[in-house]
C-alpha cells in the first residue's frame, strides 16, 4: 500500500513540476557567472539586452548584504523594463531589489517575516 502510494505521489508531482507555459533565461554579462547564496554558480544562457524580449522579468534575490549592488548594466536593463512595461516579479529577496530601485512603489509586496528585521535594519522598507 505505502509503495502504490508514493509511486502515485511521485507521478502526480512530476505531472505538475515540468515547463508548460514558459521557458526560462539566466539573464547576465556572458560568460560571467551569477554565484548564489548558497554558493551555486549558474551561467547565463542571455546576455543583457532588449528587456522587451521577455515576457516577464524575475528578479531573484539572495542575502540582504547592502555592500552589493547591481552593476550599472544589470541596473539599466531592470530600469528600461519597468519603463516599458515589461512585467516585473521577485522572488524572495529580489522584492528588495525592486523596492531599492522605486519599482514598487505604489504598490503593496508581501515581504517574509524572517527578512522584516534585516530589512527594517538596512533601510530597505
Amino acid at each position: 500500500m505505502a509503495d502504490r502510494l508514493h509511486t502515485k505521489v511521485v507521478n502526480l508531482i512530476s505531472d505538475i513540476c515540468r515547463r508548460i507555459d514558459f521557458d526560462w533565461e539566466i539573464v547576465g554579462e556572458r560568460g560571467l557567472p551569477i554565484r548564489a547564496s548558497c554558493g551555486v554558480e549558474l551561467l547565463p544562457t542571455k546576455a543583457i539586452g532588449n528587456p522587451q524580449k521577455f515576457d516577464d522579468v524575475v528578479v531573484v534575490g539572495g542575502l540582504l548584504d547592502t555592500n552589493r549592488s547591481l552593476s550599472s548594466e544589470k541596473e539599466a536593463f531592470l530600469l528600461r523594463a519597468a519603463e516599458k512595461g515589461v512585467p516585473l516579479t521577485a522572488l524572495c529577496t529580489g522584492s528588495f531589489v525592486l523596492a531599492l530601485y522605486g519599482l514598487l512603489d505604489g504598490y503593496s509586496a508581501a515581504v517574509s517575516w524572517f527578512h522584516i528585521k534585516i530589512s527594517a535594519a538596512n533601510s530597505l522598507m
